[in-house]
């Protein structure tokens, strides 16, 4: 199994990043998302996964799941604060029925127990990934997960960020886009004891806001939630308070 990560901070806490889905390997901004989650550094000790490089077709969230929590046994990660972003908070909702001695808190962003593929995007994406369209994939992706706002401010690089996507990543992206098709995990999460914390956006364009509300329901009575207004899907990039609810969360 190839899985890469990336450590940063030194606090006494581990705390684990699962990212969203990605046309290209997270890690190669692994030092952007550092700065971004700088406020964390002190507290807690940062453990930020990519997704196992070597997939075959098939490879659904449940097997994510499972290469995941192995990683974190090999690195000798327990009682971990996991942060699970999109279908990273789905890796992370397994992780937490099916690994509960892995997990300290939980907290999931523009995530939900199953996938309403609200603006039917994820089978656009799929298309142009099979089809090879990098220039299609990348505009619909960001037009997607962006508010209208952000985008325009950052066209012109994304754009040029087509021009080098290898066709292993596309090949790649054709799989893990595929898995959340077959993801649902209504009927499991009543066995969640731990703390979970649910925010979101109500203008998702991926998960729609009442399936996130409905996620809360399965979940235990004290789940915390929280949804923006005036963000799409990546509210995690876009909210300017977010690493600061996150932090506040995992601290009480």
């Amino acid at each position: 199994m190839i899985m890469n990560y990336y450590k940063f901070g030194s606090g006494p806490e581990p705390m684990v990043i699962l990212p969203g889905l990605s046309i290209r390997p997270v890690l190669l901004n692994a030092e952007a998302v550092e700065t971004a989650y700088s406020i964390f550094k002190n507290e807690f000790t940062v453990y930020l996964f990519d997704r196992r490089e070597d997939v075959i077709e098939g490879y659904d969230i449940y097997d994510m799941a499972n290469d995941t929590a192995a990683m974190m046994r090999e690195l000798g990660i327990e009682r971990a604060y996991v942060y699970g972003v999109s279908q990273g908070g789905m890796i992370a909702q397994i992780i937490a029925v099916k690994y509960p001695e892995l997990v300290s808190k939980l907290c999931i962003c523009s995530s939900a127990s199953y996938t309403d593929n609200a603006s039917g995007a994820l089978s656009s994406w799929k298309q142009y990934a099979g089809e090879k369209d990098r220039k299609a994939l990348n505009e619909s992706f960001a037009k997607t997960i962006y508010s209208e706002q952000f985008y325009s401010l950052y066209s012109d690089f994304i754009a040029a960020s087509a021009e080098e996507i290898t066709e292993q990543e596309l090949e790649r992206f054709e799989i893990y886009s595929s898995a959340s098709d077959r993801f649902d995990i209504r009927s499991e999460l009543g066995s969640v004891t731990q703390p979970v914390f649910i925010i979101g956006s109500r203008a998702d364009k991926i998960i729609s806001a009442h399936v996130m509300l409905e996620t809360a329901e399965y979940l235990r009575s004290d789940t915390d939630i929280f949804l923006y207004s005036g963000y799409s899907h990546a509210v995690y990039d876009e909210a300017p308070d977010i690493k600061e609810r996150v932090i506040s969360f995992f601290r009480r």
